[in-house]
């Protein structure tokens, strides 16, 4: 599956569910909420190409497109100001050290956390 340029397996796919459901299908920006998920977007803080923080969920936030392509223009501005918030000082500087480490790309085994971080959210939320 593939949205635009952007090629999603189902490691992409299981982990973005999991970051809607968590949100409980809100946009972080706006706060509008999206009933069914439809509309929403993963948006990564540190981009999808580093594997080191790809999957991981403090790295990511459900946003609707426009919010996405907002936040996504402005990263050092807005977006990390949210971040900051959400995380705490300590939270986000944690994530950006680990942005930095190299991690071998491994989408079998990020799938399955992924799915069982998603399975799990599903009985707590009763979804």
């Amino acid at each position: 599956m593939s949205f635009g340029k952007i090629k999603l397996d189902r490691a992409d796919i299981i982990f973005s569910k999991y970051i809607r459901l968590r949100d409980r299908f809100t946009c972080q920006r706006c706060h509008t909420f999206y009933p069914d998920g439809n509309g929403l977007h993963c948006a990564h803080f540190w981009s999808r190409r580093h594997e080191s923080t790809r999957f991981e969920p403090s790295n990511a936030i459900a946003a609707c497109f426009g919010c996405h392509q907002r936040l996504d223009a402005d990263k050092q501005g807005e977006f990390r100001e949210m971040m900051i918030k959400r995380l705490g000082e300590d939270g986000y500087k944690k994530l950006e050290q680990r942005h930095y480490l190299y991690q071998k790309k491994d989408r079998k085994m990020e799938y399955l956390k992924a799915k069982a971080l998603y399975e799990q959210t599903q009985k707590e939320n009763k979804v």
